[in-house]
């Protein structure tokens, strides 16, 4: 199993949200990251996105693995290790 880096993504508010981008109005970030607040992640929208606290801002690194096999797609992991 490969582990490769795809990119990053970075935060200036502390949380990150993993959800389709045509749900997300801007002037929704607030609601989006309310399930963040008191703990570690959440739904948001209804269902329709999730969050989660990264406890910092910063650039934080998008790693994906590939089936050996096929080479299909089947992990993403954002790493919020510094």
């Amino acid at each position: 199993m490969a582990i490769n880096k795809i990119g990053q993504v970075a935060t200036d508010c502390g949380a990150l949200v993993i959800i389709d981008p045509s749900y997300l109005p801007e002037e929704l970030r607030n609601q989006v990251c309310a399930p963040t607040i008191g703990q570690a992640f959440g739904e948001c929208l209804g269902g329709a996105g999730f969050s989660f606290q990264t406890k910092m801002d910063g650039a934080f690194t998008i790693e994906c693995s590939f089936d050996p096999d096929n080479g299909d797609l089947y992990k993403i992991t954002v790493v919020l290790l510094p």
